[in-house]
């Protein structure tokens, strides 16, 4: 995976792990089930028993959204979650494209056209391209464990 647009977690909670399950359900929008009232839907993706896969409701546009995949596990005193934010698949697929063309063709313009400075300047954009999705990326990952948290813990 790469680098710095991947994260991993564990939560421990003294709850049940089907209250967790439950308090997770309640407050996510599945694609499959319809729900006319209810308290505020938080995410959007499916909750199952064990495991659950949701995004953050959003008003505006976010590229670099994680999905928020979990294993909720029952242990004797409480549950253990295992938890992954990742890039959904299109914004990563986005990132690899813009990255690997600004790999290529500042090795291109340096390699074989003798233009280093416009391969230097190529390859440095590629570099701020990454970097601001990295921030990014971290960032929604900060709101998103934030609203996650607030959910599981209270």
């Amino acid at each position: 995976m790469w680098i710095g647009l991947f994260k991993k977690e564990t939560i421990v909670l003294p709850h049940k792990a089907s209250d967790v399950a439950a308090k997770l359900w309640w407050v996510t929008k599945s694609p499959h089930i319809p729900r006319e009232s209810g308290p505020t839907l938080l995410f959007n993706g499916w909750v199952d028993e064990m495991d659950f896969e949701v995004s953050r409701i959003i008003t505006h546009p976010e590229n670099y959204l994680p999905v928020i995949t979990g294993k909720i596990e029952a242990t004797s005193t409480g549950t253990i979650i295992f938890i992954q934010y990742h890039l959904f698949f299109s914004t990563l697929m986005f990132l690899c494209f813009s990255s690997a063309f600004c790999l290529l063709f500042g090795v291109f313009l340096m390699a074989l056209r003798h233009s280093y400075f416009y391969g230097g300047a190529t390859l440095f954009l590629g570099l701020v391209n990454y970097t601001i999705a990295m921030a990014n990326f971290n960032l929604q990952v900060r709101k998103s464990r934030e609203v996650l948290y607030e959910l599981l813990v209270s």
